[in-house]
């Protein structure tokens, strides 16, 4: 991310060659593209994981476990 951040800045401050502002452009579109996709994932395993209840057999459960517990 500050490498990237770095980049954009060199861009906008030094006069440098339009393959290197598309490659630059392209590589922080890439990136914001899959931390997206990161987030996404994020907030689905913690949704998945506040949802989870773990199947417990009666038979493990101590004789003097109530469902209340």
């Amino acid at each position: 991310s500050a490498k990237l951040k770095q980049a954009s800045e060199l861009d906008h401050h030094v006069e440098v060659n339009a393959s290197k502002k598309i490659a630059d452009a392209k590589l922080a579109k890439d990136f914001q593209a899959v931390l997206k996709e990161f987030q996404k994932a994020q907030r689905l395993a913690a949704e998945r994981e506040t949802a989870y209840t773990p199947f417990v057999p009666q038979a493990v459960l101590p004789s003097s476990y109530t469902a209340s517990e």
